[in-house]
């Protein structure tokens, strides 16, 4: 096997590179394989980036947007703007970073009456790298245009963090630790307050129920209670074997005045058996599931439904808890944490609370006890090395650098040498998490 190591544009887009092996013995062509990288606008640096741009009839443009956890809404707005008189028409698609369309829309000159502007917004937007289509339509000319110039802005509000998740290392034996952490608001004043919410075992609360779903049918699912002191629900629909088709997951919770169930959250994807629901802060009562077998081509599917109630046991204060924060602005605060006397891997989150009181968005947390540290070092040649710290050992893992993974093998990662680096995240379930947050030279951490 061989590792291939690429340098990434610093330019935001869509590139592909081609990969040629020759034999050495013969010179002839032995791999070719194309590869391709998105390299995305990071709202973490940048929340609120706007970019102009022109199409041809029939041309279209994408564009990539990083989110983090913590963000609290997503606005994305496409503006057709006008030139000589002529105003061009552009449709936009927006996909989610599981790769679902959640979007489309036209906005420009139109055959009934003219719309300058479309805008896309959406609460708590998953983590990851969201795409967005821009394309010119090709009747222009019904219009009087000859091209479309627009302009795409996209902000992300709220207070979040750089990196994929708040992971802490403890020593088995500790009491408490206490961390200092670095957050930052987005595009959007901001007024409010932190509070730590946890801890609970990543491995409590859960239940597995199988159903049988037919097709055209709404099956009833579990029952499922839910404490005063929850802090989170979930709810997972999978098929386990090989199964197609397209079933809906709603959740229903019973409202203890009128005695009636009210829709608390549903999960809709197109043309797939696993559905998710996720709920922090859910309210205490009853709640029931049910599933939608919208379309079984076999007729009937044996389904799991997951389902995991987390408890808050109170292990986790923040100092500095309220803030505020003009855009862009940086909150630095210190976290404490009770650990659990029994248990390895822990897991709750921080909840941003708006002035109202009212919580917009989770920064997730992770504590992790008695496992074995690493030590992270940065070599000569750009390469990084990961091993054991107590062995010396090197070890196999996936790193990410700069938010793109790498892998690990036989404790060396290869890159360029004359990239910067910015972060260092390992989240390895045999060893400590490690999170580096610095601009790294030649270093041992």
């Amino acid at each position: 096997s061989i590792t291939l190591s690429y340098n990434f544009p610093q330019k935001p887009g869509l590139y592909t590179a081609n990969t040629l092996g020759y034999n050495l013995n013969n010179g002839k062509p032995e791999i070719d394989f194309l590869t391709a990288a998105v390299v995305p606008y990071d709202l973490s640096k940048n929340s609120d980036i706007s970019i102009n741009g022109n199409l041809l009839p029939a041309r279209w443009e994408r564009y990539y947007f990083k989110t983090v956890p913590g963000m609290s809404e997503l606005d994305i707005t496409l503006t057709v703007l006008e030139q000589d008189t002529a105003i061009g028409r552009a449709l936009v698609y927006i996909y989610d970073p599981d790769g679902y369309k959640v979007y489309e829309d036209a906005a420009g000159a139109d055959y009934l009456s003219l719309r300058e502007s479309t805008s896309f917004k959406t609460p708590k937007p998953k983590s990851g790298i969201w795409e967005v289509i821009v394309a010119c339509d090709y009747n222009l000319s019904d219009f009087g245009a000859d091209r479309t110039i627009y302009e795409l802005n996209v902000q992300a509000a709220g207070v979040f963090t750089n990196v994929k998740e708040l992971a802490i290392a403890a020593p088995r034996g500790q009491s408490y630790i206490s961390r200092e952490i670095m957050l930052k608001n987005g595009s959007k004043p901001f007024s409010g307050r932190l509070e730590g919410i946890g801890l609970a075992k990543q491995t409590e609360g859960i239940v597995l129920t199988k159903v049988l779903v037919k097709d055209g049918e709404f099956t009833k699912g579990p029952n499922i209670s839910v404490p005063e002191n929850a802090m989170s629900l979930s709810i997972d629909v999978f098929c386990p074997d090989a199964c197609n088709g397209d079933v809906d997951l709603y959740l229903y919770w019973k409202n203890p005045i009128t005695g009636l169930y009210e829709e608390a959250a549903n999960s809709t994807k197109i043309d797939v058996l696993h559905e998710s629901i996720y709920l922090t802060n859910p309210k205490p009562g009853e709640y029931v599931v049910y599933i939608d077998g919208f379309s079984i081509p076999d007729t009937v599917a044996d389904l799991y439904i997951r389902t995991q109630v987390l408890k808050d046991k109170k292990d986790v204060f923040i100092l500095d808890i309220s803030g505020e924060l003009e855009p862009e602005q940086q909150w630095q605060s210190k976290i404490y944490i009770n650990i659990p006397p029994v248990g390895t891997s822990f897991t709750g989150y921080i909840a941003v609370k708006d002035e109202n009181g009212d919580e917009i968005s989770q920064i997730p947390l992770k504590l992790v006890v008695g496992k074995k540290p690493l030590t992270v070092q940065r070599l000569s040649d750009g390469s990084i090395t990961v091993r054991e710290k107590d062995t010396n050992n090197p070890v196999d893992t996936i790193i990410l650098v700069n938010g793109i993974e790498y892998t690990v093998i036989n404790g060396k990662a290869v890159m360029p040498r004359d990239i910067t680096i910015e972060t260092i995240e390992i989240y390895d379930e045999r060893f400590e998490p490690v999170i580096i947050v610095t601009t790294m030279e030649d270093s041992a951490v």
